[in-house]
């Protein structure tokens, strides 16, 4: 039986974990944004990682910030310096986000999502004599923006380290692109995902996956 299945990739939202919040001394920031957290306290994102940003009006640069979490079932920690009157985000991408920590105070700063990110890795069912697919993502961004590609692998996502993945963005009409498109495949793979290189407030995309047989 063919059954579509449908990721959302949410806008940019600088208090998406952490609304603005200050503190005398080191210490874990309040989970307490627009996305709540689980019954243990921890972030976990619905079929999507991203980059976790910092935002202040103020200058917290000389303070220590480090994310701790998970991309896919492994482990991930990064520490960065912290906003002065702007946005910095990690490198690195999260789907489950289980502490953020100041090493000292910290001066209205809100947790979010950033500008660069990707949807959960879709797994096909490559198995299938006749391998046929087909995908669209409508992007609603206007006025804002939003850039991604299409992504495919043959990396088995549920057992090899994320940093060890490789991907390539096989479709032309959907690689960097900023309007919504739609293709169809028949070269199998073991998953799929939507990229995204770029964004600004406001743009969101929602991806779409057609395959027979699709687990």
């Amino acid at each position: 039986m063919t059954r579509p299945v449908t990721y959302i990739y949410p806008a940019v939202n600088n208090a998406y974990i952490a609304a603005v919040q200050s503190r005398v001394g080191a210490g874990n920031m309040i989970f307490n944004g627009t996305f709540p957290a689980d019954v243990n306290g921890v972030i976990t994102f619905p079929r999507f990682a991203r980059t976790i940003s910092l935002t202040s009006g103020n200058n917290n640069s000389a303070v220590n910030f480090t994310i701790n979490g998970f991309q896919d079932g492994a482990s991930f920690s990064e520490t960065i310096a912290g906003p002065n009157a702007n946005t910095v985000s990690t490198a690195t991408l999260f789907d489950v986000v289980e502490s953020i920590t100041s090493d000292g105070n910290i001066n209205a700063v809100s947790a979010g999502i950033g500008v660069v990110g990707r949807t959960a890795w879709l797994i096909n069912d490559y198995n299938r004599t006749v391998y046929n697919s087909s995908f669209i993502v409508v992007i609603s961004a206007a006025p804002s923006t939003i850039t991604y590609s299409y992504e495919t692998t043959i990396d088995n996502v549920e057992e090899e380290n994320p940093a060890n993945i490789q991907s390539i963005a096989p479709i032309a009409n959907m690689t960097n692109a900023v309007v919504s498109a739609s293709s169809s495949s028949d070269r199998p793979c073991f998953a799929c995902c939507v990229s995204v290189s770029a964004s600004t407030l406001g743009g969101s995309l929602r991806f779409t996956f057609l395959q027979q047989g699709i687990r």
